[in-house]
C-alpha cells in the first residue's frame, strides 16, 4: 500500500475516498496518454517519409497507431508523469476531503444543539 493508501485508511476516509483517488488516477493517467501521444507525434515528424507513407489513410492509421501506444505508455507508467501528478494532486484531495467532513460535522454539531 501506498502512503497516500496508507493515510487514507489511518484517517477512516477509505471509503469516502476510494472513487475520488480513482477519478484523480484516470485523469492522471489520460494527461500522461495526452503527452506521449504528442511527444510520439512531435517524434514522427522527424522521419522522413518513405513512399508507402503517402497511401491514402496512412495519416489516421498513424494516428491510431501513436494513441494505442501511448494509452500503452500510460497504462505501464513508463514516463512516470501520471505517477507524479498523482503523488503531487492525491494530499491536496484528501486535505480537501477532510476539510468537508470537518464542515459535515460542525453543521451537524449545529443541527443537533438547535433541535
Amino acid at each position: 500500500m501506498t502512503g497516500i493508501g496508507q493515510a487514507v485508511q489511518a484517517m477512516g476516509l477509505e471509503n469516502e475516498l476510494k472513487p475520488e483517488l480513482a477519478k484523480l488516477k484516470t485523469a492522471t493517467q489520460g494527461f500522461e496518454a495526452v503527452f506521449a501521444k504528442k511527444l510520439l507525434g512531435e517524434m514522427r515528424k522527424g522521419i522522413k517519409d518513405s513512399l508507402g507513407d503517402k497511401a491514402p489513410g496512412s495519416d489516421m492509421y498513424k494516428d491510431m497507431m501513436d494513441q494505442t501506444v501511448a494509452d500503452s505508455i500510460a497504462s505501464k507508467g513508463a514516463l512516470g508523469i501520471g505517477k507524479m501528478l498523482y503523488t503531487q494532486y492525491a494530499p491536496k484531495l484528501i486535505a480537501i476531503e477532510r476539510q468537508n467532513m470537518n464542515q459535515r460535522g460542525e453543521e451537524r454539531h449545529e443541527q443537533a444543539s438547535r433541535g
